[in-house]
């Protein structure tokens, strides 16, 4: 099945597609995007305010990331789509560097996994499928409200890439090493 049938069916509920950040080495390796996963799995209550917390270090730091509610509606994917493809390890550090920066670090995933076999990162379900739960995988605007047009939503995006230096240094530009913090579980 060809990616374009499967996004289509996704779009359609008649499919769930999913995505790893990785991209294969045909296509040059690496991850050309990250996920910040701030969904509610182990209880914590407080989505809104780690959604502001990442959105402001995020938007302090001049990075542009795409909002969407998890495919169960119970929390939020914060996308920062990168201008080159960087190693696994990599944006798996920039992801946490910039959970540390929020405050945030213990209360939430990177996607990709650093600790994934092969370097793949974590495959997750794509947002804006009908087959989420009610409130699930709903694109928001920078006020966390939903979009009502996607395809705009994702088009501002273009050409907004984060470079690879402003996702790792700009968040904290005295740090020359990334955080070597345990990922959560």
């Amino acid at each position: 099945m060809s990616r374009r049938v499967a996004f289509k069916g996704h779009l359609l509920g008649k499919c769930l597609a999913g995505s790893y950040p990785y991209r294969g080495p045909a296509a040059g390796g690496g991850c050309t995007y990250l996920c910040l996963d701030l969904d509610n799995h182990d209880g914590h209550a407080d989505i809104d305010a780690r959604l502001r917390a990442v959105a402001a270090t995020c938007r302090e730091a001049g990075l542009r990331p795409l909002y969407a509610t998890s495919r169960s509606g119970t929390g939020v994917h914060v996308y920062l789509f990168l201008d080159a493809p960087v190693a696994t390890e990599e944006a798996h550090n920039m992801g946490r560097e910039i959970l540390h920066a929020a405050g945030v670090w213990d209360r939430a995933d990177v996607i990709p996994s650093a600790r994934h076999p092969g370097g793949m990162g974590t495959l997750h379900a794509l947002p804006l499928s009908p087959m989420a739960a009610p409130g699930g995988g709903i694109l928001l605007d920078e006020n966390f409200r939903p979009v009502l047009d996607p395809a705009a939503q994702v088009a501002l995006l273009r050409g907004k890439a984060t470079s690879r230096a402003q996702a790792s240094y700009s968040i904290h530009p005295s740090r020359t090493e990334p955080y070597s913090r345990t990922p959560c579980s």
